[in-house]
């Protein structure tokens, strides 16, 4: 790291050329550590034991980096439990445009259609929040954020919409109901 700083403060060309050759030696020296860094650090990573949520998880594999991808994918499924209810995921705010225009519905029987159970689930948490207090789209937004469900900020909205335009919930601004 030092000898890279080094080299770009200053113009090695310019340099003497026995000054040229210390950098040079300390540079191909500093690669040297760094493959063996790497190289140590994949082979403890191949035999390391692995937790994932506090729990002892047996991961198959012969390098590291297939290692790492099941222990990100078993800790994603684990804790964020409910992730896999958004089955499609929103990209801009045309898709829940779209969503408030019905286009969730082209062709599809009712109660098949994309991100339905996480339809479901929220409405459940709206109707039980009714009893209580109104719900503002923030309170939703940090539900569903939030372990078990990890749904993207979009998602959420989208899944809200559905709702909206099922009918299943109001829309409230500024104390007036929108329609």
């Amino acid at each position: 790291m030092k000898v890279r700083k080094y080299v770009k403060q200053r113009n090695v060309a310019q340099l003497p050329k026995s000054v040229q050759d210390i950098i040079r030696r300390h540079q191909d020296e500093a690669a040297k550590y760094e493959t063996s860094a790497e190289v140590d650090l994949k082979k403890a990573i191949v035999n390391a034991v692995f937790y994932v949520d506090g729990e002892r998880i047996e991961i198959k594999g012969s390098d590291a980096k297939s290692k790492l991808d099941q222990a990100l994918e078993y800790l994603v499924t684990h804790v964020y439990s409910e992730l896999g209810l958004i089955t499609k995921n929103a990209d801009t705010d045309a898709d829940i445009l779209a969503v408030l225009n019905g286009a969730h519905l082209n062709g599809v029987m009712p109660g098949m259609e994309e991100n339905h159970d996480a339809a479901v689930k929220m409405e459940e948490y709206l109707e039980m929040q009714a009893k209580k207090l109104p719900t503002s789209m923030a309170d939703i937004q940090s539900r569903y954020q939030a372990i078990p469900y990890g749904w993207k900020e979009i998602d959420i909205a989208v899944v809200a919409a559905m709702l909206i335009y099922d009918q299943k919930v109001t829309i409230k601004y500024g104390g007036e109901t929108i329609r």
